[in-house]
């Protein structure tokens, strides 16, 4: 038996993985054309497909995903060679997005660490902003921590 080719992920690039509960999703990334993508995909294992949800309030690739209780998080990541500063979760039992205040500076390709009380955006490429067009991109050391009890990024 022939396996169709799904088409719902076929033609990305650089689509931000992550597995939780069992199910795989699939987040952002880019189209054939490099223009940054909003969707979000889930795994089904039963169905051997890709099934959509709802899209990204804030189209990117590059970003850090990670998972905290039933919400998947997005954070940062790249629009073409702009940054963004976006942090959004997805709540997998709602279904849908909420966003969070913005992470303090412009890196694309962080990492992320958590505890209970906080998360840590870690290096990265740090990049300029939109006003800024002699700076060159470089990759920091740089750690930034998100507050979860009092929801802002303290200084």
């Amino acid at each position: 038996m022939k396996r169709e080719e799904d088409k719902s992920i076929k033609g990305y690039k650089d689509l931000q993985g992550i597995r939780e509960d069992g199910k795989v999703y699939a987040l952002g990334g880019m189209g054939a054309d490099t223009t940054p993508q909003a969707l979000v995909r889930v795994y089904e294992a039963e169905k051997d497909q890709w099934q959509p949800m709802t899209s990204m309030p804030t189209p990117r690739y590059g970003a850090t995903p990670f998972v905290r209780g039933n919400k998947i998080y997005m954070m940062g990541g790249r629009q073409g060679k702009m940054p963004v500063t976006a942090l959004e979760a997805f709540d997998l039992e709602m279904k849908s997005w909420t966003r969070y205040p913005c992470i303090p500076s412009r890196r694309a390709f962080s990492c992320c660490a958590t505890n209970e009380r906080s998360f840590f955006s870690l290096g990265g490429l740090q990049q300029p902003g939109p006003h800024n067009f002699y700076s060159r991109p470089h990759f920091v050391s740089t750690m930034e921590e998100y507050d979860l009890d009092q929801g802002f990024w303290p200084q």
